[in-house]
């Protein structure tokens, strides 16, 4: 199979484990076990002669069901269709965004609490800002953002305004686009002022990614954010404790 070396270490990447003997040169076999749960995938790119594998394929699905693994038979056209599978099954994208749509709603019904639900409601006030020296009046800083993040090379976005000129409403926003648009990388949102005395930013990060993916290594998390696949979003540099500003370390 072509790719084989490079899908072997995709799915180790994973936590998959290799099993050569029920694998050969048309499929690969994969088996995962988490508790209780034994899970077995044998892939193939072989989509000309699916029959045929397919066929094959079963005679294993049989002998791994013995070994005690519940197994599913899966079949890609490309390398880059399996890394995408894996991302969007082990992230679960799904119930990621529904998490950061219901953060996102809890955030404006916190804001709005005050004010009589019947009367009003709560709307982003887009507004003239700065990028790089230049005054925008034309787009919002949250098409600004997104057309940014689009750009094929890697990308720091710093957003700087006083206290309480919205920039955590910005952030929010921004989390509420990215969501929404399939084109974008899935947003991954933490805030400084959940931990005032935070020094170190890999602290930072490695506490929340072991919040939400404690099924996943560390390393695969920060590969797809590498990847350009997870967008981090940061909010609240300004509310760390003083004293430790300016010894933070990135």
């Amino acid at each position: 199979m072509e790719n084989k070396k490079d899908i072997i270490e995709l799915y180790e990447k994973y936590g998959f484990k290799f099993h050569e003997n029920s694998s050969n040169s048309d499929f690969l076999s994969f088996t995962y076990k988490t508790g209780f749960f034994h899970n077995a995938e044998i892939i193939s790119l072989s989509i000309n002669n699916k029959e045929e594998v397919t066929r094959r394929m079963e005679e294993k699905v049989f002998d791994l069901k013995k070994l005690g693994y519940s197994t599913k038979m899966s079949f890609y056209n490309s390398i880059e269709e399996i890394e995408q599978s894996l991302f969007e099954g082990f992230f679960n994208i799904k119930k990621w965004k529904e998490r950061i749509l219901k953060e996102y709603e809890h955030y404006t019904e916190k804001i709005m609490t005050n004010l009589p639900k019947e009367k009003y409601k709560y709307e982003y006030i887009n507004s003239p800002f700065l990028k790089n020296k230049i005054k925008k009046e034309q787009t919002s800083i949250i098409e600004e953002i997104c057309l940014d993040v689009k750009k094929d090379s890697p990308q720091l976005i710093i957003i700087e305004a006083p206290a309480g000129f919205g920039k955590t409403s910005t952030s929010y926003e921004i989390l509420k686009e990215f969501i929404k648009n399939e084109e974008l990388p899935i947003p991954f949102f933490t805030e400084f002022s959940r931990d005032r005395q935070a020094r170190v930013f890999n602290h930072i990060l490695m506490r929340e990614v072991d919040k939400y993916f404690h099924n996943l290594k560390s390393q695969v998390v920060i590969d797809e954010i590498k990847a350009g696949k997870i967008l981090i979003l940061l909010d609240g540099f300004d509310e760390i404790d003083e004293s430790h500003k300016n010894q933070f370390e990135s």
